[in-house]
């Protein structure tokens, strides 16, 4: 879970008109959810990792219009192969 909050004591303001300001405190939750694959065959590695596979929301309710934030999927992935240069020594290129 993600947690995000405002809390009026501990902010510096440059505008007391602002409207989270004016708003008061505030707090919002989200959840946090990920997918991860990681698959080694002999020296070939590949891997996809997908974070906030479910995108998610959180809104707070401002005096005069509405705040927020949102995990937006995106996708990371990685492949590498291991080739032995000699018995003692190998060499593993890999992309992200």
């Amino acid at each position: 879970m993600y947690q995000i909050s405002t809390t009026l004591s501990n902010g510096i303001v440059d505008d007391i008109s602002d409207d989270i300001i004016v708003s008061g405190n505030q707090s919002s939750m989200a959840f946090n959810n990920d997918f991860s694959i990681y698959y080694n065959y002999k020296k070939l590695e590949v891997g996809v990792s997908i974070p906030q596979i479910v995108e998610t929301n959180a809104s707070f309710d401002l005096a005069t219009n509405n705040g927020g934030f949102g995990l937006k999927r995106h996708i990371v992935s990685t492949v590498g192969y291991d080739f032995e240069v000699s018995e003692k020594v190998s060499f593993q290129p890999s992309i992200l």
